[in-house]
């Protein structure tokens, strides 16, 4: 947190309560909570603001929530396209982001979600390349490791079932973030 910067307690509880009721794709609640967060976070970008938006996220991926972590997804884009180039929101939502984009494509396609919510995943490093939002490298990485994960999970076997599996965020990719932004 920076120096002297205090943060507004009914301001956070309120961003908690927002991102409880997010459950959908509201644009309009999309974009009010993306400004909640830059608003209440006065730059800083690694403070509470984010731990709560990231701690949300979390939970609703522990719990198979595939569809609200979409929304979630949509919330960090909100923020990207409103802080473009600014190096440390970028960052800190690449870390988060290269935990949480594969990890949420693998459980959509393990659950047998409706197609969109995996592809609409799948579509968000390809924006935010066209946008120049991070680097070519992060989102070629970030598309590859849920490609990787769409493909094995819809690939078939001989027998014409599904295969299953998941992708475990313990290997090098849950650092790529940090890397590919330093």
């Amino acid at each position: 947190m920076q120096a002297g910067m205090v943060v507004d307690e009914a301001s956070l509880e309120n961003l908690d309560l927002l991102l409880q009721s997010l459950n959908g794709y509201s644009n309009a609640k999309i974009v009010h909570i993306a400004q909640v967060i830059l608003h209440g976070s006065r730059g800083d970008c690694h403070g509470p603001y984010l731990q709560a938006y990231v701690k949300a996220l979390d939970t609703s991926c522990c719990v198979g929530d595939v569809r609200r972590c979409l929304a979630f997804f949509y919330v960090a884009n909100e923020i990207l396209q409103n802080t473009r180039n600014d190096r440390g929101w970028n960052s800190a939502l690449a870390n988060v982001l290269s935990k949480y984009l594969p990890r949420v494509c693998a459980i959509a396609c393990e659950k047998h979600i409706e197609w969109n919510v995996p592809m609409n995943i799948l579509r968000l490093p390809g924006v935010w390349r066209k946008d120049g939002i991070f680097p070519p490298e992060f989102c070629d990485k970030l598309q590859a490791m849920c490609e990787a994960t769409y493909r094995g999970q819809y690939e078939l076997q001989p027998e014409g079932v599904m295969r299953g599996g998941g992708m475990s965020m313990d290997g090098p990719e849950k650092d790529m973030g940090r890397e590919m932004m330093a």
